[in-house]
């Protein structure tokens, strides 16, 4: 339908996300309104100050008729600036999911594992998750420290990258069921 109307000018109340990506592609010139103003031209045609999906359609397009030829379209983004804006909310949902995984394990090891838990802090640093993987039950890491603890880690090259130095109190410390904090 949009493409039977080349020369169509839409008003809309943001100026990023899905809706202006295809209206954008699909060659329509889009102008962005500021949400105050926006809620302004609301305010001229609706006094009531209910918002409907069909007012405001009508009160932007009123306004584009009235106000647009001062208005400045939005112009489609360069490749480059696409492709870095959507590497960045890659990346924020990456960061967002490994928080939640985190989130998880944290939980996981306040029952199962409450020593690992308090010995480290930086649940996304190497170290840690080295350690969890080499020493999967508090037992496993009895066994297997000497004097100081230091050896154990040291032979499945843990070495000393991230690790807290109170780490060792903790897992040296009684075996506890539950975390001291509960």
């Amino acid at each position: 339908m949009i493409k039977a109307h080349p020369a169509l000018g839409v008003a809309i109340e943001t100026n990023q996300g899905a809706a202006v990506d295809q209206l954008l592609q699909s060659q329509v010139t889009v102008y962005p309104m500021q949400p105050k103003a926006a809620e302004r031209y609301r305010d001229r045609h609706v006094p009531s100050g209910s918002k409907t999906d069909q007012a405001d359609a009508w009160c932007f397009a009123d306004a584009l008729r009235v106000d647009g030829q001062h208005w400045r379209p939005l112009a489609p983004e360069d490749p480059l600036t696409e492709e870095l804006r959507l590497l960045c909310r890659d990346e924020v949902e990456l960061i967002t999911q490994r928080t939640a995984l985190v989130n998880q394990i944290q939980q996981a090891l306040c029952e199962y594992y409450p020593a690992a838990l308090e010995a480290f802090d930086d649940w996304t640093g190497a170290f840690t998750w080295d350690f969890v993987v080499a020493f999967p039950r508090r037992r496993n890491w009895s066994k297997r420290a000497n004097e100081n603890g230091k050896s154990s880690c040291t032979a499945t090259n843990c070495g000393d990258r991230g690790r807290p130095k109170n780490a060792w109190k903790y897992l040296r410390g009684p075996i506890s069921s539950v975390a001291p904090w509960r």
